[in-house]
């Protein structure tokens, strides 16, 4: 495999993993967000109808503009601009999750306007074998805007984790993904190793080969004078072992030329000697 190609399979297989890599990134992002925009949804309606209970059972009229105020990505406010009290609250929670299908464990507080914080807050859990209502120990951060006098809020720590857990068709195939990216570049760099230890072979056979050009030609022609010379033609031992010389020195030629054609053929440069051939009379001989 030649530099250039191997150049062109690392372009255009990097070409190929970004692609994908930016195409999952997408996939991923949007699955993200179309999760969180549909929390959010069960989210507002939850608060929306809590309120409207609460409002219900105390008899008062809630707020026409504001009602539900999503403070961060998990916490959310809601001003009913009236008194309450918290085990109603939770009634009304409990229903309205369940309405929406919510089994998200959350923190809710209410406000006291005299003592400027929110209190009364709970950590109420789903999780299986762990259900129920926890004090917590540090109270909701209560919402910056004046205008929201009697409200409560609600957080929901384990938002990320549960749009994760809804996503783990996305996520599998991200890891897949990456485990193909890994293996591409653990290809790449087996194949660049491959070709650098392949170019050390090449040159060591070429090196090696011309090397044995040199002393084998030195000695054939030092063969042939000893041939052409009258006293070693007239000695049978000398001239046997004169002709056993010759002969293993033209065969060692014949290997190394073999060796340096194999060299040729792994550099494609072969030189192919063309003529024509009649395929008739060839096949003629050889049934004969």
């Amino acid at each position: 495999m030649t530099n250039t190609v191997i150049r062109r399979v690392i372009v255009m297989g990097a070409l190929a993993c970004l692609s994908l890599l930016a195409i999952q990134t997408y996939w991923v992002l949007r699955t993200w967000d179309i999760q969180e925009r549909e929390f959010n949804r069960k989210v507002n309606q939850a608060m929306l109808d809590a309120a409207n209970q609460l409002a219900s059972l105390n008899l008062f009229d809630l707020p026409t503009n504001r009602l539900v105020d999503q403070v961060s990505s998990n916490y959310w406010v809601v001003n009913v601009n009236n008194v309450f009290e918290a085990t109603e609250l939770e009634l009304c929670l409990d229903r309205a999750f369940e309405t929406q299908g919510l089994k998200e464990d959350y923190l809710y507080g209410i406000f006291d306007c005299s003592s400027d914080q929110m209190v009364q807050g709970k950590f109420v859990k789903y999780s299986a074998g762990s259900a129920g209502r926890i004090p917590v120990s540090e109270p909701l951060p209560k919402h910056y805007d004046s205008d929201f006098i009697y409200y409560f809020g609600v957080q929901f720590p384990g938002k990320s984790s549960n749009i994760l857990s809804n996503m783990w068709i996305v996520i599998a195939f991200s890891v897949l993904m990456l485990v193909t990216l890994v293996f591409f570049s653990y290809s790449m760099f087996v194949i660049l190793r491959q070709k650098q230890l392949s170019e050390l072979q090449r040159d060591f056979i070429n090196n090696m080969t011309h090397e044995f050009k040199t002393p084998i030609s030195t000695i054939n022609i030092s063969t042939d004078v000893f041939l052409q010379n009258e006293k070693v033609r007239e000695d049978p031992r000398l001239n046997r072992y004169a002709g056993i010389i010759k002969e293993q020195v033209l065969r060692l030629n014949t290997q190394v030329e073999k060796v340096l054609q194999l060299a040729k053929i792994e550099r494609d440069n072969i030189e192919l000697n063309m003529e024509k051939l009649d395929l008739a009379e060839l096949i003629n001989r050889t049934l004969k």
